[in-house]
């Protein structure tokens, strides 16, 4: 399943590009929900870094986010390894008028007959969701120092 977003942030792009991969920034402005990591002999930006992220959730397994494809202040490309549900997050970044437009692409790839089942509830609920969800990260990243 792909779904695909776009934003618009009130900074100029190398701004916003930094606070998306500054991720210890990123672990502060979820308010303690989430902890990210770095993973040990791996570099902390750019191509072939890995971080590892834990909630709080009860039944939330450690995720480990692999960039991909890093081109400063143009694209990134992450995997989410998530059991059973692989996770693909392309960004591209681009500068309009001062302010940054940011195009998501997600894509995920249920392997269990779980997250199979469950696709087309997940697919509607991001459809509905869409909106909500790009207005509050749009908040958090510009507010973000």
């Amino acid at each position: 399943m792909k779904e695909n977003f776009q934003i618009t942030i009130k900074r100029p792009v190398e701004e916003v590009f930094t606070i998306v991969n500054d991720f210890e920034q990123l672990s502060k402005a979820s308010e303690g929900k989430i902890s990210i990591k770095p993973v040990d002999g791996k570099p902390s930006t750019g191509k072939g870094a890995e971080q590892v992220v834990s909630t709080q959730f009860p039944g939330m397994d450690e995720i480990r986010i692999e960039t991909v494809e890093f081109d400063e202040n143009k694209r990134v490309l992450r995997k989410f390894h998530i059991k059973d549900l692989p996770t693909t997050v392309d960004l591209k970044f681009s500068p309009k008028d001062g302010e940054t437009v940011v195009d998501l692409e997600v894509e995920l790839i249920p392997q269990s007959m779980v997250y199979k089942m469950m696709i087309p509830m997940l697919a509607k609920t991001i459809k509905d969701q869409k909106g909500k969800a790009m207005e509050e990260v749009q908040k958090q990243l510009e507010s973000q120092v």
